[in-house]
């Protein structure tokens, strides 16, 4: 397994024969998309494409550097055990396995904020997180664009597709599902999940695809 974290590496071609797949099945089931939100990084915008295109729907897209992958500081790019061999073998269990558990960090890249697309408001926090997330500080990374877009397009009617990755959804799902103190195990590979909510965006049912 490798660390990929915030590495804009391409789509694999089994990630593509698996997007078109998910998007044929979703349409067999009648799923519609009012508005897609993707990460910035390729792998999931072209898995987003491959999707949207199998189900045949042309939602609004919204791409946001707040629903990238976790950042994995200085573990970022390292297949797991070049990883233990170079930090040792605690510190990087504890930070794939424990929720608050941060990886050896990195220094903050010193590149203009406005360069990379990011906002001034942003540029700080934006800078912060490539030094290296917990899967705590992803989530919380998320969660303004959560309360600020997502939820009130919830809350309006929409169905919204998120497009993103294992650990962002992890937290997800836990805080959909009411918060955890030990995050979920990893998800199973392109296995969409179906969320049903209430009006207070409480989970009703669950369904994996």
């Amino acid at each position: 397994m490798r660390l990929t974290g915030w590495a804009d590496v391409p789509l694999s071609g089994r990630g593509r024969e698996q997007a078109n797949q998910d998007g044929a099945d979703l349409r067999g089931r009648g799923v519609v998309a009012d508005v897609c939100y993707s990460s910035c990084l390729r792998r999931a915008i072209d898995t987003r494409d491959l999707l949207l295109a199998a189900l045949g729907a042309a939602p609004a897209l919204r791409e946001s550097w707040r629903i990238n992958e976790r950042h994995y500081g200085a573990l970022q790019g390292l297949r797991w055990w070049r990883a233990a061999w170079r930090f040792g073998f605690g510190v990087v269990y504890r930070c794939t396995r424990e929720f608050d558990a941060r990886p050896p960090l990195d220094k903050a890249p010193e590149v203009p904020a406005v360069d990379a697309g990011i906002a001034r408001s942003d540029a700080n926090e934006w800078r912060e997180a490539q030094r290296g997330e917990s899967l705590a500080d992803a989530l919380r990374r998320f969660l303004p664009l959560w309360v600020a877009e997502i939820a009130p397009a919830l809350r309006s009617g929409a169905c919204v597709f998120i497009v993103a990755h294992n650990n962002l959804l992890r937290g997800l799902i836990g805080h959909l599902e009411g918060g955890r103190e030990r995050p979920m195990g990893r998800l199973a590979t392109a296995r969409p999940y179906v969320f049903e909510l209430d009006s207070e965006l409480h989970v009703v049912r669950r369904v994996t695809l």
